[in-house]
């Protein structure tokens, strides 16, 4: 991606808040002067700038809702016929993407069910796909951070820039079996940056390359290349011989981009 340092250094910043980090921060204050200084830059942070402020605009100018839309909605819910479900058939064809909606719920059910979260639960025929990851994880996010330390033979690396920059990584690593009764192969990082005076939190998933059936083709850590599962945003990639998976809430990717580009947030 071709972007600037400058307004990338601006973009971390609140545009109410920009004088006063500015004078706070040496780096902002230069990155906000060099803007200033250019005609192309400046035109560009006042397009973004009116953009930011027409989206807190629409999130705080709502109207409040009729005194007794409360009453009304109660009252609909009392006239809507009970619905009657269908019982279940006894006996439903099994699917790769069922088994794996259904193994991410044993993640939270102790170490030793969480050890197996792939285990027997998926079909033994083939390595699992990217697809088969994000749902499992996604499925069951928050419960990721129990899973038992990692103990397997050998851990794969962190990715470059996620070691001692802005992204603070849990200090115990979690792990993940992918065969029934094997060891952990996937590490599982919890993680944290301060982005616009709020924490954003995610999930990094780790594991070797051949693990997987179809491995990102994506050498880094790149948003635009990012999958929309449900409320999360996740962005895979590969380095070497290891594949990762980053977990968040839907729209912090920007956070973790700003924080491996080394923009200081405030």
């Amino acid at each position: 991606m071709n972007r600037n340092p400058h307004l990338d250094a601006l973009d971390v910043v609140h545009p109410a808040d920009l004088d006063r980090a500015a004078a706070e921060d040496a780096g902002l204050a230069a990155a906000l002067e060099a803007v200033r200084g250019d005609d192309d830059l400046s035109t560009l942070f006042a397009e973004r700038t009116r953009f930011d402020e027409h989206v807190s605009r629409l999130a705080t100018d709502v109207p409040a809702p009729p005194a007794d839309l409360r009453d009304r909605i109660l009252s609909a819910l009392e006239a809507e016929p009970p619905v009657k479900r269908a019982a279940p058939p006894a006996v439903r064809e099994v699917t790769r993407r069922g088994l794996l909606r259904g193994l991410a719920a044993t993640v939270g059910l102790g170490a030793a069910a969480a050890l197996g979260i792939w285990a027997s639960q998926r079909p033994q025929t083939g390595r699992p796909t990217l697809l088969d990851l994000r749902t499992a994880a996604t499925a069951r996010f928050d419960e990721l951070n129990t899973l038992p330390p990692f103990e397997g033979d050998r851990r794969p690396p962190l990715p470059h820039g996620w070691r001692g920059g802005m992204i603070r990584v849990a200090r115990t690593t979690r792990g993940l079996a992918l065969e029934a009764g094997g060891p952990q192969v996937a590490s599982v990082h919890g993680f944290r940056v301060v982005h616009r005076g709020r924490t954003v939190r995610g999930v990094l998933l780790a594991l070797p390359t051949e693990s997987l059936a179809d491995p990102p083709s994506q050498r880094f850590f790149d948003p635009g290349s990012a999958d929309y599962t449900g409320p999360f945003d996740s962005v895979a990639w590969t380095e070497g011989n290891t594949t990762y998976v980053c977990l968040v809430h839907d729209g912090d990717l920007n956070a973790v981009e700003a924080a491996l580009n080394d923009v200081v947030p405030v």
